[in-house]
């Protein structure tokens, strides 16, 4: 039996080197990774720290997560194991009777269906791609910069990301 929660937001780090298995044989392309969400420990609101300076973490959850398609892509190619990430998207658990020992077990899946980076632990750049009304000649204020065409992108190309491709099954 399946039950799902919709719409739950995770808040977490990439646990795992993500795993890309590219589309094949009518089946979308998928990015296979875990996200980890930490309490930490605090004293009158504040967190408290190790020696290192680090928050000191009281709990820590590892879900299974996965995302399909074009967002699949995307994602394979901007995130990487240690990334601060905010995800929205559903909560799969499953139960099932493990064949072996006919012990009833659950697991559950997190579906993502957007991701992005948490700002509140890292910094990004953003790579925009052109805008439409730009591109068309949009007349506008010509000091608001939503109406500017993007500006050239720099020469020298940022390192590639490691990208962990799997066969398609």
């Amino acid at each position: 039996m399946a039950t799902t929660k919709k719409d739950i937001v995770l808040v977490g780090r990439i646990a795992d080197d993500p795993e890309f298995t590219p589309a094949a044989d009518g089946k979308q392309s998928r990015l296979n990774f875990g996200i980890v969400e930490n309490d930490y420990q605090r004293v009158d609101g504040e967190f408290v720290r190790d020696d290192a300076g680090h928050a000191v973490a009281t709990n820590s959850v590892y879900h299974p997560a996965v995302i399909f398609g074009g967002l699949a892509e995307r994602a394979a190619d901007t995130f990487q194991k240690g990334d601060a990430v905010i995800s929205v998207g559903d909560l799969k658990f499953e139960s099932y009777t493990e064949t072996a020992s006919s012990k009833k077990r659950t697991s559950h899946n997190f579906i993502v269906r957007s991701i992005g980076p948490n700002l509140s632990s890292s910094t990004v750049e953003i790579k925009r791609g052109p805008r439409a009304d730009a591109q068309a000649g949009v007349s506008g204020n010509a000091s608001d910069a939503w109406n500017q065409a993007p500006a050239a992108a720099p020469s020298a190309a940022p390192a590639a990301k490691k990208r962990t491709t799997v066969a398609a099954r």
